[in-house]
C-alpha cells in the first residue's frame, strides 16, 4: 500500500519536472530568439525580425517586451524613404501592438502606439485610450503632453486648457503651447465669415 502512494507521488513529480523541463526549455529558446531579433549585428532586415519573432512568440507567448520591440520596429521601418510596403509594416506594428496590450495593457509605447492607430479611424477613442493611460501614469508631464496636443487637434481647447496645467513647468510647456496657438488659428482662419451686418 505504501510503496504505491510512493509510486504514485514518484510519477507526479516527475511528470511535474518534465513539464518544468519543457517550458524552460521552450522559454530560454524563445528569449534567444527575441535576442537575435533585437540585438544581431549586423542589424537583420525588419522581415527577418518579424520571422524570428514569430518563432519566438511560438515557444514564449508571455514576452511582452518582444511585442513592443517587434512593433515599434516595424511601425518606425514604415516611415523610412524608399519603404514600398509601409502598410504591411503598419499592420504588423498593429497586430504585436495588440498582442502585446493582451499580455500587458499599462505598456507606455504600446498604449502610445495605439493611440496612433486609433487616430486615423476615431480621434475620440484614440483620445480615451490616452486619457485613460495618462489618468494611471498620472505624474508623468509626457503623458498630459500628449493628452494636450490630442485635445487641441479636434478643437477640444478648453480640455486642451484644463490638462495644460499638468504641463506647465515641464520641458514640453513651450512645445505644447504652439500647438494649442497653432490649432486655434487654423480653426480661426478656416471658420466662415460672420453673416451678420456691420453696426
Amino acid at each position: 500500500m505504501r510503496r504505491g502512494y510512493y509510486l504514485v507521488i514518484g510519477l507526479a513529480v516527475l511528470g511535474i519536472a518534465l513539464w518544468g523541463g519543457r517550458y524552460s526549455l521552450r522559454g530560454a529558446i524563445g528569449q534567444w530568439l527575441y535576442h537575435e531579433a533585437k540585438h544581431s549585428v549586423p542589424a537583420r532586415p525588419i522581415e527577418e525580425v518579424l520571422r524570428l519573432g514569430q518563432k519566438s512568440l511560438r515557444l514564449h507567448p508571455v514576452n511582452y517586451r518582444l511585442c513592443e520591440y517587434a512593433a515599434e520596429a516595424a511601425y518606425n521601418r514604415s516611415f523610412e524613404p524608399g519603404v514600398t510596403n509601409a502598410v504591411e509594416l503598419k499592420a504588423a506594428a498593429r497586430f504585436w501592438c495588440d498582442r502585446g496590450l493582451a499580455l500587458n495593457y499599462y505598456s507606455p509605447y504600446l498604449r502610445w502606439l495605439k493611440s496612433q492607430f486609433l487616430w486615423s479611424e476615431d480621434p475620440g477613442a484614440a483620445i480615451a485610450n490616452w486619457a485613460a493611460y495618462t489618468e494611471w501614469q498620472f505624474w508623468d508631464a509626457y503623458n498630459h503632453a500628449q493628452l494636450c496636443e490630442m485635445y487641441a487637434r479636434v478643437g477640444r481647447f478648453p480640455e486642451a486648457e484644463s490638462e495644460f496645467k499638468w504641463v506647465k513647468g515641464s520641458v514640453y510647456e513651450a512645445d505644447v503651447k504652439k500647438t494649442i496657438e497653432s490649432e486655434k488659428k487654423t480653426r480661426s482662419e478656416a471658420a466662415p465669415p460672420d453673416p451678420s451686418p456691420a453696426g
